[in-house]
This record gives C-alpha cells, sequence and structure tokens, in this order.
C-alpha cells in the first residue's frame, strides 16, 4: 500500500480541474438545457400564433360561406355541403393541435421554472449576464 502511494506522488498525471473550470463547465450544461427548453417555448407560441392567424382567416370565410339565412342550408349544393364538412374537420383539427400547444407551452413553462428553482446558481448568473 505504501508503494501504491508512493507511486501516486511520483506519477504528477493525475489531477483536478479547478474550481472555476467545473463551475463554467457546470453552468454550460445547465444554459443548453435552458436554452433547449425556451427554443421550443418559442417555437411552440410561433407555432400556435401562426395557427391562429390561418385559423381566424378559415372561419371568416367558413362563415362566409355558411351564409346567415336560417334554412340556408336546405337550398347548399351538395359539393358545397361536402367542402363545408372537410373545412369544419380542418377547423377542429386546429383548435385542438392550439389546445396541445397550450398544454405543452404551460408544461414547458414549468419546467423552465422547476429548473431556475432547483440550480439558483443558473438563475444568478443569467442575471449577471
Amino acid at each position: 500500500m505504501a508503494t501504491l502511494f508512493a507511486s501516486l506522488r511520483k506519477n504528477k498525471n493525475f489531477a483536478t480541474r479547478s474550481i472555476e473550470r467545473d463551475a463554467a463547465t457546470d453552468f454550460s450544461r445547465l444554459m443548453s438545457i435552458y436554452e433547449a427548453i425556451d427554443q421550443s417555448l418559442s417555437d411552440a407560441e410561433a407555432e400556435k400564433a401562426g395557427l391562429r392567424a390561418r385559423l381566424d382567416s378559415v372561419l371568416s370565410r367558413a362563415a362566409m360561406a355558411i351564409g346567415n339565412g336560417d334554412d340556408e342550408y336546405l337550398s347548399r349544393d351538395a359539393v358545397d355541403t361536402r367542402h363545408l364538412d372537410i373545412l369544419d374537420a380542418e377547423i377542429r383539427n386546429g383548435e385542438q393541435r392550439i389546445e396541445t400547444l397550450t398544454v405543452g407551452t404551460a408544461k414547458l413553462l414549468s419546467l423552465k421554472e422547476t429548473l431556475l428553482a432547483s440550480f439558483p446558481e443558473l438563475a444568478s448568473k443569467m442575471e449577471a449576464h
């Protein structure tokens, strides 16, 4: 055992990194997670805004196509009815996607808050930058 310790003293190849370098490495790892969450939030919000704008436009056009008469559906062509049914399905899909994005965004925000609460040094270093 003594020879093991003696050989370790002679072999100066083993050294740990500085505390500052370890802290910088840890911060870099945490920042990559934070930035990934932030980018995902940004992407989801952009998708939701674009989808909402397209959906609003489609809803306006659909309202015009449907008309405002109480019995207008009685005289509508079968082709027009079929197109409106397809449009209705697409509108529902769009609204479901917006809801999914809203739920996902809330979860990502929660994840971001948890990350910052779990690693207060991340939040304090971010404030300094």
